[in-house]
């Protein structure tokens, strides 16, 4: 295949965070080139169709294929957002955390070309919970699950590399999203299980509710993501990408639950909280990102009701 003139390398480019970077990309028409796991399918276009030769299928655990397809299109920015996460639960074990969350950051940021960005996507799941928002860099962090442990440990081994190359170009930004939700999201995460109850007429079964989180509409999440990779005062750091801005479980599902005229069917406390829930508290402090200039687009309210809109009409 002929090379694409691609200034930007999004791997994880079918996930649901990777999916809504690919078209903004299109939208603001940035050349682009998503890696799809060998057997990924193309993820849906928005408006219009991708861009011919937008998506390669590619084992990232290869790098002598990593190497290749680098040297092939030497772009300038990588958006690494593949990794296993905590869903579903038990397919994965530590070996796998380690190849993928952990290794693959590592090969891009080793073989990328030296005046080329490298945005590390992270997660809130990084921090333990805190009655204070989270800072990026004195905020405890979490190692009590694989995906928590392995993110952080990909944190930590950029730093080394970084330090390691004396401060030679470009570097990386380690970005940690927060409480993302839109259209795409997995099937198993709170609103898609409540728009699903609201449609089958059946109960829905959930943990107390209690849990604070700091929820941002995938939309916002990744114009930051793309803001943050341009700004040079980033590189080599962490930065929040969040609202800053918490509630409970409970609110958020009886907001969205009462735009669907469905508030009788939600049960708080028939399920336990699994493991990746346990912090009750996860809102970020994000004067790192609002430095950038950087603000949301979308309210709280507004990015429930935004979401609920992209999900619905799947269904009806």
């Amino acid at each position: 295949m002929a090379a694409r003139n691609s200034s930007t390398l999004v791997t994880g480019a079918g996930g649901f965070v990777g999916t809504h970077l690919c078209r903004l990309l299109a939208s603001r028409g940035e050349p682009f080139v998503g890696v799809l796991s060998p057997r990924g399918s193309e993820p849906p276009p928005s408006l219009t169709p991708w861009p011919d030769g937008s998506f390669r299928r590619l084992d990232l655990r290869d790098a002598a294929a990593v190497r290749d397809l680098l040297a092939e299109l030497s772009p300038l920015r990588i958006f690494n957002l593949a990794a296993i996460g905590t869903y579903p639960h038990g397919q994965w074990d530590a070996t796998a955390y380690v190849d993928v969350n952990v290794r693959i950051p590592a090969t891009l940021f080793q073989l990328k070309r030296p005046d080329c960005v490298l945005v590390q996507a992270g997660s809130m799941a990084q921090y333990k919970g805190s009655a204070e928002p989270l800072d990026e860099d004195g905020a405890s962090r979490d190692f009590s699950t694989l995906y928590a442990w392995s993110k952080n440990a990909a944190d930590s081994l950029l730093e080394a590399l970084e330090r390691a190359s004396q401060g030679v170009g470009p570097s990386a930004v380690r970005v940690r999203l927060f409480g993302v939700i839109g259209g795409g999201e997995p099937a198993h995460r709170l609103l898609p299980s409540l728009v699903r109850a609201y449609f089958d007429s059946t109960e829905l079964s959930l943990s107390d509710g209690s849990q604070i989180r700091d929820v941002l509409h995938v939309e916002d999440t990744v114009a930051a993501m793309a803001h943050v990779s341009e700004d040079a005062s980033l590189l080599g750091r962490a930065v929040n990408i969040a609202r800053g801005e918490g509630r409970s479980v409970r609110w958020i599902a009886e907001r969205a639950a009462g735009r669907l005229g469905c508030a009788d069917k939600l049960r708080f406390g028939a399920n336990p909280r699994r493991a990746y829930e346990a912090q009750q508290q996860l809102v970020a402090d994000v004067s790192r990102l609002h430095s950038t200039g950087w603000r949301p687009r979308w309210s709280i309210e507004e990015s429930i009701d935004r979401t609920l809109d992209q999900i619905v009409p799947v269904r009806v």
